[in-house]
């Protein structure tokens, strides 16, 4: 039951009043840890409400210890046998017949359930670690409907579809298995655009196309987004030859091509570029020694560079196995912290799940994934 009092300044209410502390505080009443009692602002509005909460927990509690007698009295007309077959649901009958009590008399509130969970819940969801990143991206363009699109993303992902928004050329750096393609067919996906992938070229050829010996024009995936629009991930760039690359420069700075078949053409309004490297350009690594030094005029088409690292949280939700992914991240600081030049990468997370779903203890997958061309020394370093 809940009683109230009420002076010139404050309305006093005490009881069983813990089901309705949110709504008692939204007047702005404060608890007293002492006395146990909430007091209130006197308001003419206060008070009509704290009168009528009041009525409606007290006529909640008639109906609850009516429903309960009743229960109490339908239990004791039962055969003994059913009663000790009862004898253990005490406490859920009288839980339950609370809630419908309560229910019936219009006490419960949905606005101040949800309050309660959210509040119950807000300390654990602090205390998450390694959550994914889960994106819900909305894109609104003028000449279609909003696309929308949901799930798994790398961190950088929306910076990479406003980038491309803008109308301007995106550089992904970042180490291998890193997610660069995902990521790319990803942004078309959410721009609503035709995704196409080219790999590395050594020549100019294998990007702008060729005619051959019977005169028929042989078209390339980038010739096909320049002209009809789309995104084109150009990979491997620094794995290429400045040769091939620079075929391009026109194309990427000006909007315009001249094709080896005598056609000119213009980029299409919907034409976005990725370039894809594991570096920005500027050559071999002790890593990826086999890296080319790229053009800086080339490198200046691109308005916009990104580096796109490993990202750990998504590289636990896509391997589908936490533990196995974390061990594959230790070890890869612990590569790092030794100085070894050697690359464990997301790629080794996934395979190494799936030998382990397949009956491999977690050893044998390491063995056979990111240990698999290290020296016992390396391994040492890496396992301890």
């Amino acid at each position: 039951m809940i009683t109230l009092s009420t002076n010139l300044d404050k309305i006093t209410l005490s009881g069983e009043t813990y089901t309705r502390r949110h709504a008692i505080r939204a007047m702005g009443g404060t608890f007293d840890n002492v006395t146990k009692n909430w007091t209130v602002p006197n308001t003419g509005d206060n008070l009509a409400k704290c009168e009528a909460l009041a009525r409606d927990a007290n006529a909640a509690q008639s109906a609850h210890s009516g429903l309960a007698a009743k229960v109490e009295s339908a239990r004791a007309a039962m055969p003994e046998t059913q009663q000790a077959a009862k004898s253990g649901a005490p406490d859920l009958v009288a839980a339950m017949a609370a809630f419908v009590a309560q229910h019936q008399a219009g006490a419960v509130d949905p606005a101040q359930v949800r309050a309660i969970v959210a509040e119950t819940i807000r300390p654990l969801e602090a205390r998450i670690d390694n959550r994914p990143h889960v994106v819900t991206l909305e894109i609104k363009r003028p000449d279609a409907e909003a696309f929308k699109l949901d799930g798994l993303a790398h961190a950088m992902l929306p910076t990479l579809i406003r980038a491309l928004s803008a109308g301007l050329h995106v550089w992904l750096a970042g180490p291998s298995g890193s997610g660069k393609t995902h990521g790319a067919e990803q942004a078309a996906k959410a721009l609503g655009l035709t995704f196409r992938l080219q790999g590395a070229m050594t020549m100019a050829h294998e990007l702008t196309g060729f005619v051959d010996a019977g005169g028929k024009y042989h078209e390339t995936p980038f010739v096909t987004t320049f002209r009809s629009g789309g995104v084109i991930l150009l990979d491997e760039l620094d794995a290429g030859s400045n040769e091939a690359l620079l075929a391009l420069n026109a194309a990427l700075a000006n909007g315009v091509m001249c094709l080896p078949s005598g056609e000119i053409i213009r980029a299409h309004a919907d034409f976005k570029c990725v370039g894809a490297a594991n570096t920005f350009g500027t050559g071999a690594t002790s890593e990826y020694v086999g890296r080319t030094r790229i053009d800086a005029a080339f490198l200046q088409r691109f308005g916009v560079r990104l580096m796109w690292g490993y990202d750990e949280a998504l590289e636990v939700a896509m391997s589908g196995n936490a533990d196995w992914a974390k061990r594959v991240q230790r070890a890869r600081k612990a590569a790092a912290t030794h100085g070894l030049k050697v690359l464990i990468t997301p790629r080794s997370s996934q395979a190494g799940a799936r030998l382990i779903a397949q009956g491999f203890t977690p050893d044998e997958a390491a063995n056979l994934t990111y240990l698999a061309d290290l020296s016992p020394d390396q391994r040492r370093m890496i396992e301890g």
